[in-house]
């Protein structure tokens, strides 16, 4: 039988440890900090992904640094992870970041330009600083002090639950422990709500149960 290698997988990031204490005051943390050096995207929250790549072994893959140093283990699971983004009318558009890196020990979340237009978007940093999804949907740069950023749905419209993605057991406590079923037909008659998690039923409510 012959043996086979382990493979080793590399992902090129900036050093988001400096940019926290730069930018803490400056992003809102839970907007997505644009990375044209960044090779894949990165989330910090797991409740963010849909699923996860079986074949994703943590401890073979490096992720190397602008300074050139190279750390296994950082990245803990890779799959598809949704956000909520605001486009440029204003609505909130649920965007799947495909191949995204699960690091908790990351300050903030990272959109890489060169995944996204690995996979059909359009990134122009130039006359008004737009992302363009292949499906033709625009979303807005933001800039400030020099860094880019997408906002999402939780920052820009922080003041109004029913304008927000939620998964489905938040919206079953936000409308009032209605049953699941009928929250997940919602989204198709009401304006602006977006469900990110549909997995959820009644018996993982423990008021209901009592």
């Amino acid at each position: 039988m012959k043996k086979v290698a382990n493979t080793k997988e590399n992902t090129f990031a900036f050093k988001t440890e400096d940019y926290y204490y730069y930018t803490r005051n400056l992003i809102p943390h839970t907007n997505l900090l644009v990375g044209a050096g960044a090779t894949s995207h990165i989330i910090t929250d797991t409740k963010k992904f849909k699923n996860f790549d079986p074949t994703f072994r943590s401890e073979n893959h490096y992720m190397e640094l602008a300074d050139g140093t190279k750390t296994s283990g950082l990245a803990l699971k890779r799959g598809d992870a949704e956000v909520c983004l605001l486009d440029n009318n204003g609505n909130s558009i649920m965007t799947t970041l495909k191949g995204a890196l699960l690091i908790p020990s990351y300050p903030r979340d990272i959109f890489s330009v060169k995944t996204a237009t690995q996979n059909g978007a359009t990134v122009i940093f130039e006359d008004g600083n737009i992302l363009k999804h292949k499906n033709g949907t625009k979303f807005k740069i933001h800039v400030r002090n020099r860094l880019y950023f997408l906002k999402t749905m939780e920052e820009g419209n922080a003041e109004d639950s029913c304008h927000q993605c939620h998964d489905i057991h938040m919206w079953h406590k936000i409308l009032g422990h209605c049953n699941y079923d009928d929250i997940t037909k919602l989204p198709d008659v009401v304006e602006g709500m977006k469900i990110k998690n549909k997995t959820a039923n009644n018996k993982d409510c423990n008021v209901c149960i009592q």
